[in-house]
């Protein structure tokens, strides 16, 4: 199946997906960045630290 012009969509969908999910993640978390840091009760260094732990995080994975 990988000759055919199926296979290489297929190819194409399994390669691209899981960066497409990582740069959709990406851009929502630079979005909500840019409008400011929302904490809850949280000191805003804390809350930064936070957001950048999971931004490492989803960058790794």
């Amino acid at each position: 199946m990988l000759g055919t012009g199926w296979g290489a969509i297929l190819l194409l969908i399994y390669l691209t997906s899981p960066f497409l999910v990582v740069f959709t993640l990406l851009l929502l978390l630079a979005l909500r960045r840019g409008r400011g840091v929302v904490s809850i009760g949280l000191e805003e260094r804390t809350a930064r630290a936070i957001e950048a732990a999971w931004l490492i995080g989803v960058g790794i994975a």
